[in-house]
């Protein structure tokens, strides 16, 4: 007989997660571990470009945990859609459910109404094992159902009918990922025999099976080993032959645990690639301060910079609020630097984090600087700006390919794209740009064998790293206050 009821009843939904701002100038590709034993198909997840556009996406995917340490992609989950909400980001989980796995012996769980909790996570659920207190072995559907809850353990519920009806204990056991045994290596990865890619190697998916460029890339929790980071770097230019990222390195704050030390660890690791930012410290971010790689958090950031830029990466990301409410060591140390030591690292090429009015990040530098001088090469603002419109050239004018080269095609492009530079410079994106078509540039052997060459100028702007105000006594204030006037 159903429940009588009578009067007003109340029910509570989890909180939501506020809706991203979708953003494509920043996409970011990440490359790292997610709890895949929770992904709607765990399988088929591995080093393989997952796009997703919110948390639940993400979730329903490749799974979500709390665990930052272990399952790295989630760094950039929380930091992304949580903080700095922002979307799609593109997620390249490593971990692979066939080999990167450990045995969970048997064990005795405790019955009670039918419910038994095993308290491990990272359970395969197709690969669990139940039997009853006796040892005989329960099916799944038939004995027994298992549910992941939200903390990662295993809820085991007896069927009524089936062998563990009557139960006090149960024996349960099985196979759980293990995302200590993924090594740089993974994260690096490459290319097999049969051509099919892992890890970094991946990031030559992205386009083709997203449909998106892949502007930003990172590998938080692995990218301060030199293996890890060199290997993103290496492959951030002529992605698919033709598109150019730009790279998040952490230097280990676990070793590197001071910031005179920094500089040295950058070289140690041979970080020096113009389409590249360094960092130290880790930081936490949100409300719930929440400890993450500051690549997670820079890389969220950004995006959501451009975003707030009308979808364009015109600002230097140095002096900004991302969230981040404080400067950590991987063991949880707090670092505060003043602006003569943060100042310091900058010098060196080595953005940071300091309190300005609140936590704001520090350092137009890219890691080019200071061996390098090209201002397009040493100021992450122009930097991003320029590979953008690069690679927003391409993808703008790919239709045009194979058309037939005539003066008309030929005007027509310069007029489109000049309008295009106009438009920025209108919005103040760029202090100007113009394509412009030259014939001395353009043989008839080379236009016969279907070449045509453009030249263009862009001026995005540099960053105001440096105000100076001269101040003076005047004397002459003073006498005309004392008289009664003005000076």
């Amino acid at each position: 007989m159903a429940k009588y009821k009578h009067g007003i009843y109340v029910n509570e939904v989890p909180t939501k997660m506020p809706v991203p701002t979708y953003a494509t100038s920043g996409i970011q590709v990440i490359f790292g571990t997610a709890p895949v034993n929770q992904a709607s198909d765990p399988y088929n997840v591995t080093n393989k470009p997952i796009l997703v556009t919110s948390m639940d996406d993400a979730k329903d995917q490749l799974g979500y945990s709390e665990d930052f340490d272990s399952y790295t992609l989630c760094q950039s989950m929380y930091a992304s859609f949580a903080v700095s909400r922002v979307a799609p980001i593109v997620l390249i989980n490593v971990l692979d459910p066939t080999k990167h796995v450990k045995t969970v012996a048997d064990e005795d769980i405790s019955v009670s109404n039918r419910i038994a909790k095993f308290p491990h996570t990272g359970m395969l659920l197709d690969q669990l094992t139940v039997k009853t207190g006796e040892g005989a072995e329960m099916k799944e559907g038939t004995d027994y159902v298992a549910t992941l809850e939200d903390d990662g353990t295993v809820s085991i519920g007896l069927t009524s009918t089936g062998a563990g009806a009557t139960q006090s204990t149960i024996k349960v056991g099985g196979t759980a990922i293990d995302p200590s045994a993924v090594k740089a290596s993974d994260i690096v990865g490459g290319t097999d025999g049969d051509g099919k890619r892992s890890g970094i190697a991946c990031i030559k998916d992205v386009y083709p099976m997203c449909q998106v460029i892949p502007a930003t890339m990172l590998a938080p929790g692995f990218s301060s080993k030199a293996e890890v980071g060199v290997a993103l770097t290496s492959a951030a230019r002529e992605i698919n032959g033709v598109f150019r990222s730009f790279v998040c390195l952490d230097i280990d704050s676990s070793t590197t645990t001071k910031y005179t030390e920094v500089a040295a660890a950058k070289k140690s690791n041979g970080y020096a690639s113009c389409d590249s930012v360094v960092l130290w410290p880790e930081v936490t971010i949100g409300s719930e301060n929440r400890q993450v790689a500051f690549s997670a958090a820079l890389a969220a950031g950004m995006q959501a910079l451009d975003a707030a830029n009308g979808d364009c990466p015109t600002r230097t990301p140095s002096n900004v609020d991302i969230g981040i409410t404080g400067c950590v060591l991987h063991d949880g140390t707090e670092i505060n630097l003043d602006f003569e030591q943060a100042n310091g690292l900058n010098a060196e090429g080595i953005m940071t984090a300091c309190r300005a009015e609140g936590w704001k990040t520090w350092g137009p530098q890219t890691a080019a600087y200071p061996d390098e001088t090209d201002v397009k090469d040493i100021v992450i603002g122009i930097r991003r700006m320029s590979s953008w419109h690069a690679n927003s050239f391409i993808v703008r004018y790919l239709e045009r390919l194979d058309q037939n080269i005539s003066h008309r095609a030929i005007e027509a492009l310069v007029a489109d794209e000049n309008v295009r530079c106009n438009a920025l410079t209108a919005q103040d994106k760029w202090a100007g740009g113009r394509i412009e078509y030259r014939e001395s540039e353009n043989p008839l052997a080379d236009v016969l064998a279907g070449q045509v060459h453009f030249y263009q100028y862009i001026t995005p702007y540099p960053a105001m790293k440096e105000i100076y105000n001269t101040l003076e006594y005047s004397a002459d204030i003073l006498a005309a206050n004392l008289a009664g006037g003005e000076a």
